[in-house]
C-alpha cells in the first residue's frame, strides 16, 4: 500500500449522522433535549430526558428505516451511586421523546454505542459492565423487534472499555455486526480487539481481529463498513497519554478467519492517516464509509495544538485508503475537540445512496456543524452558510473534556436531514438535547419495512386425477416477484419464469409447492397440492376382426371378378 500524506486547505466534511459523548465527573449532571432558538439555523430544543438530580451523558445516535430515532446514554443514578443504560426513543424527527428501554445491572453499565440495522430494524447497543476496578466486560444488547436480550461478547478477567458497533451495511441481510473495543493490559499499554457477530448478535466472536503493540496506548477505536462490504477501524495511538498521538486505520473483509494481524487476509496494512510530524498529536478519530462509493472514506479528528487549543480535523481517501489526504475543519485558538461524523445513507439498506458526509463537533462549549458531498469530502461547509452554534440557547454549553455529541440523519422522502445530540447545562445540571435544521420539511412519511412474503394461488393442477402425463402448472402471486419455482414431490426446487408445464409426469400421487421471492427478499410459499396421474393403457386391435376383414376383402375381389368375367360373357352373347 502506497500512502501519500497531503495537506489540504478544504473545509471540513460533514456527514449524515455524528455521534458526541461526554463522560463527565460524578458530581455533574446531564440529561438530553432539543435545542435552538428563534434566530438560530435549526429547530428549538425538545428535551430527551430533563433531570436535575441524575446525570444523563455519552449519548449514541440511530435511526431506524421507519423514521424512528433512538438515543443510547448512560444515565448516573444516585439512589445506586452507578450508571444504567437508558435508550429513548422519538417518531417525530425529535420533537418529543420518551424512554424506550432501560439496561441495569447490580453494577455500573458504561460507554453505550448503538447501531440500528436497516435491513430489519434490529437495535445493537453495546456498552461497558464494571465488574470491579480492573475489569470492565463487553456486553450487547439486541432488541429483536419484540424483546431484548443481553449477550456477552468479551468477559474475560481484563479491562475491556469503549465499545464502538456497526452494521454492515452491504450485507445487513446476513447478520454481521462489528465491535472494535479497547483492551487494557496497564497504563502504557492498549490493544485493539474486533469482535464479531453473524447471528444477528446472538453470539460473539471476541477476538475475531486483535493487534497488539507492545508499550503503545491505541485508543478511541471508532468502526464503520463500506459500500462494498470491508470493515474500517480507526483509531489513535501513542506512548503513554502524551499528546503526539498517530491517527491509524486498519480494515479488513468478513471473510476473515480470526486473530491477529498476522494472517495477511485482515488489516494486511496499516495506513497512516496523520502523523504529528509537527508534534501536534491527533485523538478521538471518528469515521465513516460513503453508500454510493466503496473508496470514499472520512475520518474527522482531535489535534493538538497546546494545551488551551485544540483543532478539528479530517483526512479522506478516494482509493479505498490507499492514500489520504487531510487538513483542517476549524483552526481557531478556541478549544475545537471530539468531531464526530456521519454520511447520508445510515437507517436505510440501500447501498448506493449519494448525499453528504456530516460532523458536528463543540467549538469552546457549543456544538458546530459542517458538511461536505459525498465525492469532494475536502470541501466543508457550515450550514446553512456561515459558522453558527447549532446550540443557540442560554446554556452555558457542555463538559469539553470528554465525548459529548451524537448525529444520524433521517430521509424527507427526497433528501437527508442531520439530526444531533450533546450535552449542554441549563441549570444545576448537564442535560441532553437534540436538533435539526430548521428548514427541514415538515415530518416525513417513513414506508414501513416489507417483511411481509408473497401469496401464492396455485390455479392447476388441481386435486384431482389427470388422465395424460402433461399437467399444466399455472399461479398467481399477489406482488412482483424477483424468483419464482416449484418443488414436485419434495424435490430441489426448479426455477421457472411464470406458468410452465410439467411434461412426463409417471402415473402415480404428486405433491405441489410454489415459492416465490419478492423485491424485499421475502419468501412466500403456497399450500401443497396434491394430485395423481393415471394414463390409460391402449388396446391391442383384436386379431379376429383383422382376419374377418382380410376374409371379407378376399371375398370381395373375388366377387369383383366374378362380376367382371359374367359381364363379358354376356356382351359376347349379345
Amino acid at each position: 500500500m502506497v500512502i501519500r500524506l497531503k495537506k489540504r486547505d478544504y473545509l471540513p466534511i460533514c456527514l449524515l449522522a455524528v455521534t458526541f459523548i461526554s463522560a463527565s465527573a460524578s458530581t455533574i449532571v446531564t440529561d438530553v433535549r432539543h435545542q435552538g432558538t428563534e434566530s438560530c439555523y435549526w429547530m428549538l430544543d425538545s428535551p430527551i430526558l430533563e433531570d436535575d438530580i441524575n446525570e444523563e451523558s455519552w449519548p449514541s445516535m440511530a435511526a431506524d428505516s421507519n423514521g424512528n430515532l433512538y438515543v443510547a446514554y448512560q444515565h448516573y443514578d444516585s439512589s445506586f451511586e452507578g450508571y444504567r443504560i437508558y435508550i429513548s426513543k422519538s417518531t417525530d424527527a425529535g420533537q418529543t421523546w420518551a424512554i424506550f428501554h432501560t439496561i441495569q445491572k447490580i453494577t455500573s453499565l458504561l460507554h453505550p454505542s448503538m447501531s440500528i440495522d436497516p435491513y430489519d430494524n434490529r437495535i445493537y447497543v453495546a456498552y461497558e459492565e464494571e465488574v470491579s476496578t480492573r475489569n470492565h466486560d463487553i456486553l450487547c444488547s439486541v432488541y429483536t423487534g419484540t424483546e431484548w436480550m443481553e449477550r456477552k461478547v468479551d468477559d474475560d478477567a481484563q479491562n475491556d472499555c469503549f465499545p464502538s458497533v456497526t452494521s454492515d451495511y452491504q450485507f445487513g441481510s446476513s447478520n454481521y455486526q462489528y465491535i472494535s473495543y479497547e483492551n487494557v493490559v496497564n497504563h502504557n499499554d492498549r490493544d485493539l480487539n474486533v469482535a464479531k457477530s453473524a447471528d444477528h448478535g446472538n453470539s460473539w466472536e471476541k477476538n475475531w481481529h486483535y493487534m497488539t503493540i507492545a508499550a503503545d496506548v491505541i485508543t478511541h477505536t471508532d468502526i464503520t463498513t463500506s459500500q462494498d462490504g470491508h470493515i474500517y477501524v480507526a483509531y489513535a495511538i501513542g506512548h503513554d497519554y502524551d499528546s503526539q498521538k498517530y491517527i491509524y486505520v486498519v480494515y479488513g473483509d468478513r471473510s476473515y478467519t480470526g486473530g491477529s494481524n498476522i494472517n495477511n487476509r485482515w488489516f494486511e496494512n496499516i495506513a497512516t492517516v496523520y502523523s504529528p510530524n509537527d508534534l501536534y498529536g491527533g485523538s478521538w478519530p471518528s469515521i465513516a464509509a460513503s453508500h454510493s462509493d466503496p473508496d470514499y472514506l472520512v475520518i474527522v479528528f482531535q489535534r493538538y495544538v497546546t494545551s488551551t487549543n485544540d483543532d478539528v480535523c479530517y483526512a479522506y481517501t478516494d482509493d479505498g485508503g490507499s492514500s489520504w489526504y487531510w487538513g483542517n475543519i476549524s483552526n481557531t485558538s478556541f478549544n475545537e475537540r471530539h468531531p464526530i461524523v456521519v454520511v447520508d445513507g445510515q437507517g436505510s439498506s440501500s447501498t448506493s445512496i449519494s448525499g453528504y458526509f456530516r460532523v458536528a463537533y463543540y467549538h469552546g462549549l457549543f456544538t458546530y456543524y459542517k458538511q461536505a458531498y459525498h465525492n469532494t469530502p475536502g470541501n466543508w461547509n457550515p450550514y446553512p452558510s456561515r459558522p453558527n452554534p447549532i446550540s443557540c440557547s442560554s446554556g452555558t454549553g457542555a463538559n469539553d473534556q470528554v465525548k459529548s455529541i451524537s448525529m444520524t440523519t433521517q430521509k424527507d422522502g427526497g433528501s437527508w436531514w442531520p439530526n444531533v445530540v450533546w450535552t449542554d447545562s441549563r441549570g444545576s445540571s448537564y442535560d441532553l438535547y437534540s436538533t435539526t435544521p430548521r428548514n427541514n420539511p415538515i415530518l416525513p412519511e417513513f414506508p414501513s419495512a416489507d417483511t411481509t412474503p408473497p401469496s401464492i394461488s396455485v390455479l392447476s393442477p388441481e386435486n384431482k386425477t389427470y388422465l395424460e402425463d402433461d399437467v399444466s402448472l399455472a399461479f398467481t402471486v399477489s406482488e412482483s416477484t424477483s424468483w419464482t419455482s416449484y418443488s414436485l414431490d419434495g424435490q430441489m426446487n426448479v426455477t421457472i419464469n411464470g406458468n410452465t408445464t410439467l411434461s412426463g409426469l409417471p402415473d402415480g400421487m404428486h405433491s405441489l409447492i410454489v415459492y416465490a421471492e419478492d423485491a424485499a427478499g421475502n419468501t412466500g410459499a403456497s399450500e401443497i397440492v396434491y394430485f395423481s396421474v393415471e394414463v390409460p393403457e391402449l388396446e391391442l386391435f383384436p386379431v379376429w376382426i383383422a382376419a374377418v376383414i382380410v376374409i371379407l376383402f378376399i371375398f370381395g375381389a373375388i366377387l369383383l371378378v366374378y362380376f367382371k368375367e359374367i359381364k363379358k360373357t354376356t356382351e359376347k352373347v349379345k
